[in-house]
């Protein structure tokens, strides 16, 4: 016997949305989970259109199919793997990861053969929710992003809908039994048929109490502020990399994440709030040297000519004094970033003590020590990167600066040892190559002066009094190159190539890391000094002097060191000179999506991934100015009174029927309708009971219908045994009412009226 048809409607509906959301989580990582998600989609609503017309397959047949679909599916993932290790695509993800995700396919492959099979009892059915629920699960730990959240909805909504129905199914005998097991009691009679809209609706409603519950109370919750478990690496964010590496070789589309990173109390010379910080400000967090394969590395300490000469700390710690210019800038960072991050550029006063100094809870103020790593202040003695390792959760310290007397360009260091050849180190051929084209380009186009491509006669590379206009030249060249687009869809157009090859000639599209990468190797190409520098660019002011710098606002950009003549010595000294390619024309996923879609995904960022405390107090807040909106208060004062009113003009009986949901509610209902139909109407909030018993006593009163005026006590004693004694009605008994009520509605039609 095949069941009702909202079952089957419902069933493969829960089953179709967990196999597409599977399939667009795993998308990314093996594009044919994608489409092939779609065909057992197309094969489910055929399997679902004949299944009531064709015969399907024999238990024996079904098993022999998923066999094949194994087997199959074994040999594919042999071929993954295999080319997995010959290209290491996934080697950011690691080896467990990849392995999880060849299981989808197989997945999705072996719901669509269970639906063929012909006989198909309760515990199949157990077993494709099981699979349907481990798909969206395993989507869900794939892909966090707004159309696996709405497949999640929508899977949960659909599995609500199925199993209240496959109980019922399973009751009334149209979902046979599991093999050896007694079947459950059901209601004979009773339950009656209910259209799918009805069970739609009766489901739809239920998820919408449990959302009106459930919602508020996420919304009071925010996310805990420990780090969080991660599945695997393949969320790509705009943010910090605390991992202490940068990996080129991962694709993917960045996430915007709006969660402060840090936060910055800016004062004057006078310990006023300071509230017109640059928005542009540069953070420099870390500082990479060592780059290979798409990789930058900060495990690569090297000793560099820019150590600034300060005299030793003393007790207590006297900052230099920068004048009425100068200003103070005291952060508090997380200590989960394992990074600080100074205000670009550093400044200090030859001779005096460091202007950067720790401010512990107990004690007084601990300077900061020279680097040896292309920073100019480390918290740490002997130089090494700045991280964070152990101690309080926020860590406090304190910058004296001053505005720069040119943008972008360091104070003057004096010429020391000859610089490290890793600050030279370039890998690439063809960056190499490119960089002296672009040269060529910007020579003929009066861009560069003809000086600039004379070469040394030892190393081939330009002089250094040149430097400094080559690298503003591959700056400007980078920024300005129209067919390079700045792309937050991170893509790979030849994977045989390093990542900032295929960028400048085959994808031509990417973020900040990329154009910054590119610039420092182009430099590197030319002898020229470079690093790779990332941190944030930007603050939000939030009131009195304190800004936020949130993790959206990461940004990369690069620094050459370059030679100028000092203006009293006329001999050479060294400047970081700081270069930021960031191109004009910009690309964004966002611009080829619908508002809706924007506005899904701009909300799923905001209210589930990171939804912090932060965001619940903006949320409150905004919640709270909308109720208190005239407009939004007449319209609900409107709609509450246009409710009441509707509620008022409801028809007696139709509010009897509509007051129990109960399947026999529908069969009670016959009654209710039939005794309408000659005026009997029950009176307002009268039960069933009342209303039976006032229409047997007009009943009896009448000749014609007096022998049948016990029929509604005898049905409403019916409908309460079963709605709320839960004892089903016999089918003997319910041939008996129901010979009763045609009994009853032929002596109303031979003329008796009240």
């Amino acid at each position: 016997m095949l069941p009702s048809t909202p079952f089957r409607f419902s069933t493969y509906f829960t089953l179709g949305v967990a196999c597409l959301g599977l399939g667009y989580a795993e998308s990314a990582m093996l594009p044919e989970a994608g489409a092939f998600a779609v065909v057992i989609a197309i094969a489910m609503a055929v399997i679902f259109r004949v299944e009531a017309r064709v015969p399907l397959l024999s238990i024996p047949a079904a098993n022999r199919l998923g066999a094949w679909i194994g087997f199959i599916a074994l040999i594919w993932a042999g071929f993954r793997v295999f080319r997995e290790l010959k290209r290491g695509e996934f080697q950011a993800l690691g080896w467990t990861v990849f392995l999880v995700a060849l299981t989808g396919p197989l997945l999705m492959a072996l719901v669509c053969a269970k639906l063929l099979r012909r006989e198909k009892h309760a515990g199949d059915y157990w077993v494709m929710h099981g699979m349907a629920l481990a798909a969206i699960i395993l989507a869900g730990v794939m892909a966090e992003q707004a159309v696996t959240v709405l497949a999640t909805a929508a899977y949960l909504f659909g599995a609500v809908w199925s199993l209240s129905l496959f109980f019922l199914s399973r009751s009334s005998g149209a979902v046979a039994a599991i093999p050896g097991k007694e079947p459950p009691l059901g209601t004979v009679g009773v339950a009656g048929k209910r259209g799918w809209p009805a069970n739609f609706l009766r489901a739809a409603i239920w998820t919408m109490v449990a959302a009106v519950i459930a919602i508020p109370i996420y919304l009071l919750t925010p996310r805990s502020p420990a780090a969080k478990f991660s599945f695997d690496n393949s969320r790509i964010e705009i943010g910090y990399a605390a991992d202490q590496m940068i990996d080129l070789n991962r694709t993917g589309e960045l996430r915007e994440n709006p969660e402060t990173a840090f936060e910055v109390r800016a004062a004057d010379s006078r310990g006023r709030p300071k509230d017109d910080l640059d928005p542009e400000q540069k953070w420099c967090g870390a500082f990479y040297v060592g780059y290979t394969r798409g990789v930058w590395r900060r495990d690569i300490v090297v000793q560099l000519p820019t150590v600034p000469q300060t005299r030793p700390p003393t007790v207590p710690w006297a900052p230099p004094d920068f004048g009425p210019n100068g200003y103070t800038l005291t952060y508090t960072v997380p200590r989960k970033l394992r990074s600080r991050f100074l205000a670009e550029p550093v400044a200090w006063q030859q001779g005096e003590q460091a202007s950067v100094a720790d401010l512990p809870e107990n004690g007084s103020p601990q300077p900061w020590h020279p680097a040896i790593n292309g920073a100019v202040f480390t918290n740490r003695l002997g130089g090494g990167p700045r991280t964070i390792s152990a101690g309080p959760p926020m860590a406090h310290y304190v910058q004296y600066t001053l505005p720069p007397a040119e943008i972008g360009v360091s104070q003057a260091y004096p010429m020391g040892a000859s610089v490290r050849s890793e600050l030279k180190d370039q890998p690439l051929d063809s960056v190499r190559v490119y960089a002296d084209k672009v040269m060529d380009e910007m020579a003929a186009a009066g861009r560069l002066p003809a000086g600039a491509l004379r070469r040394e006669v030892v190393y081939n590379l330009p002089y250094p009094q040149y430097h400094e206009v080559i690298a503003r030249a591959f700056r400007d060249h980078l920024s300005e190159r129209t067919d390079l687009l700045y792309s937050t869809d991170i893509r790979r157009e030849n994977e045989d190539v390093d990542p900032i090859e295929d960028f400048l000639f085959y994808s031509k599209a990417g973020h900040c890391e990329r154009f910054a990468t590119a610039l420092v190797l182009m430099l590197r190409s030319e002898g020229i000094p470079a690093v790779m520098v990332l941190g944030f660019k930007g603050c939000e002011a939030t009131g009195s002097g304190t800004y936020a710098v949130r993790q959206e606002f990461a940004h990369a950009w690069a620094q050459a060191l370059i030679q100028r003549p000092d203006p009293r010595t006329r001999g050479p000294v060294w400047h970081w000179l700081t270069l930021d390619p960031a191109p004009a024309r910009v690309e964004t996923p966002k611009a080829r999506r619908s508002a809706m879609l924007d506005w899904g995904q701009d909300a799923f960022e905001r209210y589930l991934f990171h939804y912090t405390a932060e965001e619940r107090d903006r949320a409150l807040q905004a919640a709270l100015k909308r109720l208190w909106n005239p407009q939004f208060l007449g319209v609900a004062v409107i709609a509450v009174l246009l409710g009441l009113a509707w509620r008022m003009a409801k028809r007696p009986s139709e509010r009897i029927a509509a007051a129990d949901s109960h399947p026999s509610a529908e069969w009670f209902q016959r009654l209710v309708d039939l005794l309408g139909q000659h005026g009997f109407t029950p009176a307002p909030g009268a039960t069933p009971r009342e209303f039976a018993e006032e229409a047997a006593m007009e009943l009896g009163e009448r000749a014609a219908t007096a022998p049948h005026a016990a029929v509604p006590i005898e049905w409403v004693n019916a409908y309460y045994r079963s709605r709320f004694g839960g004892t089903p009605i016999a089918f003997d008994e319910q041939q008996e009412l129901d010979a009763g009520l045609d009994a009853l509605q032929k002596a109303l039609e031979r003329g008796s009226h009240p």
